[in-house]
Protein backbone atom coordinates (compact mmCIF):
# COMPACT_ATOMS: atom_id res chain seq x y z
CA UNK A 1 0.00 0.00 0.00
CA UNK A 2 1.27 3.47 -0.94
CA UNK A 3 1.11 6.14 1.77
CA UNK A 4 -0.31 8.78 -0.56
CA UNK A 5 -3.40 6.67 -1.23
CA UNK A 6 -4.50 6.63 2.43
CA UNK A 7 -3.06 9.87 3.81
CA UNK A 8 -6.53 11.31 4.50
CA UNK A 9 -8.12 8.13 5.87
CA UNK A 10 -5.24 6.04 7.28
CA UNK A 11 -7.32 3.93 9.70
CA UNK A 12 -9.83 3.00 7.00
CA UNK A 13 -7.00 2.21 4.60
CA UNK A 14 -5.15 -0.06 6.98
CA UNK A 15 -8.24 -1.80 8.35
CA UNK A 16 -9.73 -2.26 4.89
CA UNK A 17 -6.68 -3.45 2.94
CA UNK A 18 -4.54 -4.98 5.71
CA UNK A 19 -1.29 -4.42 3.74
CA UNK A 20 1.77 -6.54 4.39
CA UNK A 21 4.01 -3.80 2.91
CA UNK A 22 3.57 -0.05 3.39
CA UNK A 23 5.65 2.28 1.19
CA UNK A 24 5.94 6.04 1.00
CA UNK A 25 7.98 9.21 1.25
CA UNK A 26 9.36 9.60 4.82
CA UNK A 27 7.29 12.72 5.62
CA UNK A 28 4.11 11.03 4.38
CA UNK A 29 4.79 7.91 6.43
CA UNK A 30 5.41 9.91 9.60
CA UNK A 31 2.33 12.07 9.00
CA UNK A 32 0.20 8.92 8.79
CA UNK A 33 1.64 7.20 11.86
CA UNK A 34 1.08 10.40 13.86
CA UNK A 35 -2.61 10.12 12.99
CA UNK A 36 -2.69 6.40 13.77
CA UNK A 37 -0.94 6.93 17.13
CA UNK A 38 -4.07 8.57 18.53
CA UNK A 39 -6.53 5.84 17.52
CA UNK A 40 -6.69 2.06 18.03
CA UNK A 41 -5.71 0.19 14.89
CA UNK A 42 -4.41 -3.35 14.47
CA UNK A 43 -1.30 -3.65 12.25
CA UNK A 44 -0.28 -7.18 13.16
CA UNK A 45 -0.35 -8.04 9.43
CA UNK A 46 2.24 -5.37 8.52
CA UNK A 47 5.56 -7.05 7.72
CA UNK A 48 7.55 -4.19 6.22
CA UNK A 49 7.67 -0.40 5.92
CA UNK A 50 9.68 0.97 2.99
CA UNK A 51 10.74 4.63 3.07
CA UNK A 52 11.66 5.86 -0.39
CA UNK A 53 12.72 8.97 -2.25
CA UNK A 54 14.60 10.87 0.45
CA UNK A 55 16.67 10.58 3.59
CA UNK A 56 14.67 9.74 6.71
CA UNK A 57 16.03 12.08 9.37
CA UNK A 58 16.67 11.08 12.98
CA UNK A 59 13.41 12.55 14.24
CA UNK A 60 11.31 10.74 11.64
CA UNK A 61 13.14 7.46 12.29
CA UNK A 62 12.55 7.79 16.04
CA UNK A 63 8.82 8.41 15.58
CA UNK A 64 8.45 5.46 13.21
CA UNK A 65 10.44 3.10 15.42
CA UNK A 66 8.49 4.15 18.53
CA UNK A 67 5.16 3.58 16.79
CA UNK A 68 6.13 0.16 15.45
CA UNK A 69 7.59 -0.89 18.81
CA UNK A 70 4.25 -0.24 20.49
CA UNK A 71 2.03 -1.72 17.73
CA UNK A 72 4.06 -4.38 15.91
CA UNK A 73 7.76 -4.70 16.81
CA UNK A 74 8.25 -7.42 14.18
CA UNK A 75 7.75 -4.94 11.33
CA UNK A 76 10.98 -4.37 9.37
CA UNK A 77 11.94 -0.87 8.16
CA UNK A 78 13.86 -0.59 4.89
CA UNK A 79 14.99 2.48 2.92
CA UNK A 80 15.44 2.89 -0.81
CA UNK A 81 16.20 5.92 -2.98
CA UNK A 82 15.15 6.88 -6.48
CA UNK A 83 13.46 9.59 -8.52
CA UNK A 84 10.91 9.78 -11.32
CA UNK A 85 13.61 10.66 -13.86
CA UNK A 86 15.45 7.37 -13.27
CA UNK A 87 12.25 5.38 -13.67
CA UNK A 88 13.13 3.18 -10.71
CA UNK A 89 14.95 2.90 -7.42
CA UNK A 90 18.72 3.11 -7.76
CA UNK A 91 20.11 2.79 -4.21
CA UNK A 92 19.25 0.30 -1.47
CA UNK A 93 19.95 0.98 2.20
CA UNK A 94 20.70 -2.17 4.17
CA UNK A 95 18.83 -2.32 7.51
CA UNK A 96 22.11 -2.82 9.40
CA UNK A 97 23.40 0.60 8.30
CA UNK A 98 22.72 2.83 11.31
CA UNK A 99 24.06 6.15 9.96
CA UNK A 100 21.05 8.19 8.72
CA UNK A 101 23.23 9.94 6.13
CA UNK A 102 24.21 6.71 4.34
CA UNK A 103 22.17 6.29 1.15
CA UNK A 104 23.48 2.74 0.70
CA UNK A 105 24.73 0.74 -2.28
CA UNK A 106 23.72 0.88 -5.98
CA UNK A 107 21.31 -1.80 -7.15
CA UNK A 108 22.53 -4.39 -9.69
CA UNK A 109 22.49 -2.96 -13.21
CA UNK A 110 22.73 0.63 -11.98
CA UNK A 111 25.88 2.75 -12.27
CA UNK A 112 26.42 5.60 -9.82
CA UNK A 113 29.21 8.15 -9.89
CA UNK A 114 29.97 11.09 -7.64
CA UNK A 115 30.83 13.75 -10.22
CA UNK A 116 31.75 17.35 -10.73
CA UNK A 117 28.96 17.77 -13.25
CA UNK A 118 30.61 20.67 -15.06
CA UNK A 119 34.05 19.14 -15.64
CA UNK A 120 32.73 15.52 -15.59
CA UNK A 121 35.50 14.64 -13.16
CA UNK A 122 34.70 11.64 -10.97
CA UNK A 123 35.38 12.49 -7.34
CA UNK A 124 37.72 10.44 -5.18
CA UNK A 125 36.41 8.58 -2.09
CA UNK A 126 35.49 11.16 0.53
CA UNK A 127 35.17 14.02 -1.97
CA UNK A 128 31.73 15.55 -2.34
CA UNK A 129 30.06 15.96 -5.69
CA UNK A 130 26.73 15.46 -7.43
CA UNK A 131 25.21 11.97 -7.40
CA UNK A 132 24.82 10.89 -11.03
CA UNK A 133 22.93 7.79 -12.11
CA UNK A 134 23.13 5.69 -15.26
CA UNK A 135 20.32 3.16 -15.57
CA UNK A 136 18.43 1.55 -18.49
CA UNK A 137 15.13 2.74 -17.00
CA UNK A 138 15.99 6.47 -17.16
CA UNK A 139 13.65 8.79 -19.04
CA UNK A 140 14.56 10.18 -22.45
CA UNK A 141 13.24 13.66 -21.62
CA UNK A 142 10.41 15.65 -20.08
CA UNK A 143 7.07 15.83 -21.84
CA UNK A 144 6.50 19.33 -23.30
CA UNK A 145 10.14 20.03 -22.44
CA UNK A 146 10.97 23.65 -21.67
CA UNK A 147 14.70 22.99 -21.75
CA UNK A 148 14.87 21.41 -18.29
CA UNK A 149 15.97 18.05 -19.74
CA UNK A 150 19.41 19.47 -20.50
CA UNK A 151 19.94 20.21 -16.80
CA UNK A 152 19.02 16.68 -15.74
CA UNK A 153 20.07 14.42 -18.63
CA UNK A 154 23.56 14.56 -19.99
CA UNK A 155 25.76 12.41 -22.21
CA UNK A 156 29.16 12.32 -20.56
CA UNK A 157 32.53 11.75 -22.23
CA UNK A 158 32.28 8.05 -21.43
CA UNK A 159 29.46 7.78 -24.00
CA UNK A 160 26.78 6.96 -21.42
CA UNK A 161 23.64 8.93 -20.66
CA UNK A 162 23.54 10.10 -17.03
CA UNK A 163 20.81 11.52 -14.81
CA UNK A 164 22.02 14.39 -12.62
CA UNK A 165 19.96 13.90 -9.45
CA UNK A 166 20.65 17.27 -7.87
CA UNK A 167 21.64 15.47 -4.66
CA UNK A 168 25.14 15.99 -3.28
CA UNK A 169 27.07 13.14 -1.74
CA UNK A 170 30.30 11.23 -1.47
CA UNK A 171 31.39 7.60 -1.56
CA UNK A 172 33.66 5.86 0.90
CA UNK A 173 36.38 3.29 0.17
CA UNK A 174 33.78 0.48 0.31
CA UNK A 175 31.49 2.07 -2.28
CA UNK A 176 28.82 3.19 0.18
CA UNK A 177 27.05 6.36 -0.99
CA UNK A 178 26.54 9.13 1.58
CA UNK A 179 24.00 11.97 1.30
CA UNK A 180 25.37 15.49 1.91
CA UNK A 181 22.45 17.69 0.84
CA UNK A 182 20.62 18.99 -2.20
CA UNK A 183 22.39 21.28 -4.66
CA UNK A 184 19.21 23.32 -5.17
CA UNK A 185 19.16 24.45 -1.54
CA UNK A 186 22.82 25.24 -0.89
CA UNK A 187 24.08 28.80 -0.77
CA UNK A 188 27.27 30.71 -0.06
CA UNK A 189 27.97 32.94 2.93
CA UNK A 190 31.31 34.60 3.55
CA UNK A 191 32.99 32.44 0.85
CA UNK A 192 31.77 29.32 2.70
CA UNK A 193 29.26 26.91 1.12
CA UNK A 194 26.34 26.35 3.51
CA UNK A 195 24.41 23.07 3.39
CA UNK A 196 20.96 23.48 5.00
CA UNK A 197 20.58 19.72 5.41
CA UNK A 198 23.55 19.59 7.81
CA UNK A 199 22.04 22.39 9.91
CA UNK A 200 18.65 20.66 9.93
CA UNK A 201 20.30 17.39 10.96
CA UNK A 202 21.88 19.09 13.99
CA UNK A 203 18.66 20.81 15.09
CA UNK A 204 16.37 17.78 14.63
CA UNK A 205 18.56 15.89 17.12
CA UNK A 206 17.50 18.26 19.93
CA UNK A 207 14.83 16.76 22.17
CA UNK A 208 11.54 18.60 21.61
CA UNK A 209 12.02 19.36 17.90
CA UNK A 210 9.54 17.65 15.58
CA UNK A 211 10.45 19.24 12.21
CA UNK A 212 12.84 21.89 10.89
CA UNK A 213 13.43 23.66 7.61
CA UNK A 214 16.46 25.93 7.11
CA UNK A 215 16.08 28.73 4.56
CA UNK A 216 18.22 31.65 3.46
CA UNK A 217 16.99 35.15 2.72
CA UNK A 218 18.84 38.39 2.13
CA UNK A 219 19.21 41.06 4.80
CA UNK A 220 21.29 44.19 4.24
CA UNK A 221 22.76 42.55 1.14
CA UNK A 222 24.01 39.49 3.04
CA UNK A 223 22.63 35.93 3.32
CA UNK A 224 20.50 35.53 6.45
CA UNK A 225 19.86 31.99 7.72
CA UNK A 226 16.60 31.21 9.47
CA UNK A 227 15.71 27.87 11.03
CA UNK A 228 11.93 27.42 10.97
CA UNK A 229 11.07 24.86 13.64
CA UNK A 230 7.98 22.84 14.52
CA UNK A 231 8.32 21.86 18.19
CA UNK A 232 6.46 19.09 20.00
CA UNK A 233 2.95 20.21 20.97
CA UNK A 234 3.80 20.59 24.65
CA UNK A 235 6.25 23.41 23.81
CA UNK A 236 3.97 25.41 21.52
CA UNK A 237 1.65 26.56 24.31
CA UNK A 238 4.24 27.15 27.03
CA UNK A 239 6.41 30.26 26.63
CA UNK A 240 8.98 29.15 29.21
CA UNK A 241 9.42 25.73 27.62
CA UNK A 242 9.71 27.29 24.18
CA UNK A 243 12.42 29.68 25.36
CA UNK A 244 14.30 26.79 27.00
CA UNK A 245 14.04 24.82 23.75
CA UNK A 246 15.42 27.77 21.78
CA UNK A 247 18.41 27.99 24.14
CA UNK A 248 19.01 24.23 23.77
CA UNK A 249 18.94 24.55 19.97
CA UNK A 250 21.33 27.50 20.02
CA UNK A 251 23.74 25.57 22.27
CA UNK A 252 23.61 22.54 19.96
CA UNK A 253 24.35 24.71 16.92
CA UNK A 254 27.29 26.39 18.68
CA UNK A 255 28.65 22.98 19.67
CA UNK A 256 28.22 21.23 16.31
CA UNK A 257 28.31 23.87 13.57
CA UNK A 258 31.00 26.24 12.33
CA UNK A 259 30.12 29.95 12.87
CA UNK A 260 29.25 30.49 9.18
CA UNK A 261 26.76 27.57 9.32
CA UNK A 262 24.85 28.72 12.42
CA UNK A 263 21.35 30.16 11.92
CA UNK A 264 20.92 33.89 12.50
CA UNK A 265 17.36 33.42 13.71
CA UNK A 266 14.96 30.75 14.94
CA UNK A 267 11.23 30.83 14.22
CA UNK A 268 8.66 28.47 15.72
CA UNK A 269 5.59 27.39 13.77
CA UNK A 270 2.74 24.97 14.28
CA UNK A 271 3.43 23.35 10.89
CA UNK A 272 5.66 23.64 7.81
CA UNK A 273 4.37 24.20 4.27
CA UNK A 274 4.87 21.13 2.11
CA UNK A 275 5.66 20.59 -1.55
CA UNK A 276 4.81 17.41 -3.43
CA UNK A 277 5.22 14.07 -1.64
CA UNK A 278 5.45 15.77 1.74
CA UNK A 279 8.81 17.47 1.18
CA UNK A 280 9.44 20.72 3.03
CA UNK A 281 8.72 23.64 0.70
CA UNK A 282 11.89 25.73 1.01
CA UNK A 283 10.49 28.38 -1.31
Amino acid sequence: MYAGDVSRVPKKGFSGYKPDVFIGYPSLIVNIIQKLSTIPVNISYLKKVIACGAVMNAGQKYELDSFLKSRNPKTVVEKVYGMDETGAVYIYNQPELKNSRIFGIPLPGVLIKIMDAESEREMNPGEMGQICVCTPSAMTGYRADDGSSENVLRRFKDGRNWVLTGDLGHADENGLIYFDGNSKNIFERGSVIVYPYLIEESIIAVDGVKEVCVVDTERYGEPYITAVIVPEDEYLFDGDKLEALKLAIESECELILAPSMRPDDFEFRAYLPKAILGRNDHD
